[in-house]
């Protein structure tokens, strides 16, 4: 690949091959299309640190040029997803030696980008599910149904009678659930991200014959 190319615009072409259905669903596969996508972010963040410093965009001519691009050196940084690689652009001829302050951030937060990879979560799961969970609208639409509920109630003589009425609601929302069909390999997902969150250890094998949600 041409060296004119900027890294982030490497790894944004690895990142629509993904999007683009160029890789098997697998857990594996989900926990490196989020570190991918991380990756993409920071490099981006990076880039775009060196233009607002020099003024210019890359092989932009101007009339007085001050500090030029000079190559990148490797770089670092941490996140869920494990530790990730970085291309850090260099800055040669300028007045003050060019030091990358986001660099030094990512190095003192190495939580900075997991908001983005909670909001790729999602990815974990069966791809059939995703269309129902990358957003919060099930959970939303399920808090505005029980504000509908209670508007009309002026109080709550006991606890039991709340719960009842909030697990109406949640009732509800799961039937949407019941004609969703998993495969084998949806169910050993499922499995798999279970016992990695802890939900259930002792989880056993699923069976083949167990392909319907209920």
């Amino acid at each position: 690949m041409s060296a004119k190319i900027p890294p982030s615009e490497r790894i944004r072409q690895l990142v629509e091959g993904y999007l683009q259905g160029g890789y098997q669903q697998s857990e594996q596969s989900a926990s490196e299309f989020l570190k991918l996508a991380a990756q993409m972010v920071a490099q981006e963040a990076l880039e775009q640190e060196v233009t607002d410093f020099l003024g210019r965009e890359r092989y932009e001519r101007q009339e007085e040029t001050v500090g030029y691009r000079n190559g990148y050196k490797p770089g670092r940084m941490r996140s869920a997803e494990g530790e990730i690689e970085l291309s850090v652009p260099q800055v040669r001829e300028t007045e003050q030696p060019y030091r990358s302050r986001l660099m030094e951030f990512f190095k003192g937060n190495t939580d900075v980008l997991d908001d983005l990879e909670a909001s790729l979560a999602f990815l974990r799961c069966p791809i059939t599910h995703h269309r129902r969970i990358r957003t919060t609208n099930l959970i939303e639409r399920a808090f505005a149904e029980q504000r509908r509920r209670t508007k009309v109630i002026p109080r709550f003589f006991e606890e039991r009678s709340c719960l009842k009425l909030v697990f109406a609601t949640l009732w509800q929302a799961s039937e949407r659930w019941q004609r969703v069909s998993f495969t084998d390999l949806d169910l050993a997902m499922l499995r798999h991200l279970r016992r990695e969150l802890e939900l259930d250890p002792s989880a056993p094998e699923a069976s083949p014959a167990n392909k319907k949600a209920v």
